[in-house]
């Protein structure tokens, strides 16, 4: 059976013709976007070869893999674990730099599918992740399904960063709807009518905030993004974000991109704007008080509060355009 030919069931959902009991047919691509990470990429398709997705049946599998490297140097790690998957796999060059630019490609190249789903160069799919987050949307009627990230460092990281849990993200209970802020495209999966032509937003070139803007207004539009905390990938943390420096720009950088949000895109008027600089004021203080307070609880304390404070001084900082452009520098390369 050629890969192309290959199907696989997955979920509860079904009706009865003719006296048997049938699913409806499902096609589903996974996109990838790539860029300077082999080893990661390497890695996640060998994930994705070890994937679970149950019996032969009804679903529709294929991989696009999106190497924003306009030199293509994605390819040669591409082509190796092609030949090893049992799904068709397609390699396509975005070059002009950047995650939305490189999302809204892989967008285009998934065609009419039913469901789009992202995992990133720099984490691994438990064997059962894609299977679960087709039978949670089906139990929730979701358009958006996701789970949890969990952090794998690279190298022993400082303890203080272990004890304040800085790598680890809110989870919630399996079926539950929950904030579009908490969504992100990363071990996710999206209804392919949700994704427009131009998904993300491409003035979100190296923030890496574009995922965020585009669940908002998925929210928004009326949209149900539902949580499958079983639904598990596996985050490589490299060296060089273990550490007080880059946690405190990260959340620099998640500040202000929610105030350009506010000033570029929803175009607020002053008042919402000068709401938002006291809410930066607030944010500031109340993070060196943290701060203060915190090191009588040793450095994970410390570095909450100027997180907090960081995070603050984004809001005002957004409102006149200084961003941080994270993703410029790609960690673990």
């Amino acid at each position: 059976m050629s890969p192309a030919d290959r199907r696989v069931s997955f979920g509860a959902l079904s009706e009865t013709i003719g006296g048997q009991t049938t699913r409806p047919r499902v096609s589903v691509a996974l996109c990838i976007v790539t860029l300077f990470r082999p080893e990661g990429l390497g890695n996640l398709l060998e994930g994705i070869r070890r994937l679970d997705v149950g019996p032969e049946g009804n679903l529709d599998l294929s991989v696009i893999v999106v190497d924003n490297d306009e030199n293509g140097s994605a390819r040669p790690v591409v082509e190796r674990a092609a030949a090893t998957l049992e799904w068709p796999v397609r390699y396509v060059i975005e070059p002009v730099r950047g995650i939305p630019h490189a999302r809204n490609r892989a967008v285009a190249e998934a065609g009419e599918v039913d469901l789009l789903a992202f995992i990133d160069d720099d984490e691994v799919p438990e064997p059962d992740w894609l299977r679960v987050v087709l039978e949670v949307r089906q139990r929730a009627g979701a358009t958006v399904v996701l789970g949890p990230s969990l952090p794998r460092f690279d190298e022993a990281p400082p303890a203080w960063i272990v004890r304040g849990g800085f790598f680890e993200r809110t989870r919630f209970t399996t079926g539950e709807v929950i904030p579009s802020y908490y969504a992100r495209t990363s071990g996710v999966l999206i209804e392919r009518a949700a994704l427009g032509p131009d998904a993300f937003d491409v003035r979100f070139r190296y923030t890496g905030f574009e995922d965020t803007e585009f669940f908002s207004r998925v929210a928004s539009r009326g949209g149900r993004i539902v949580w499958a905390d079983e639904a598990r990938v596996i985050e490589t943390v490299p060296a060089s974000r273990a550490n007080l420096r880059w946690l405190l720009l990260r959340s620099y950088r998640n500040g202000a991109c929610r105030s350009i949000t506010l000033t570029v895109i929803d175009r607020a008027p002053l008042l919402r704007r000068l709401k938002r600089v006291i809410a930066g004021l607030s944010t500031i203080v109340a993070g060196v008080v943290t701060a203060a307070v915190g090191v009588v609880r040793g450095r994970a304390g410390v570095a909450r509060g100027l997180q907090g404070a960081a995070y603050g001084s984004g809001l005002i900082g957004g409102l006149v355009g200084l961003g941080h452009d994270e993703y410029r520098v790609i960690h673990g390369r």
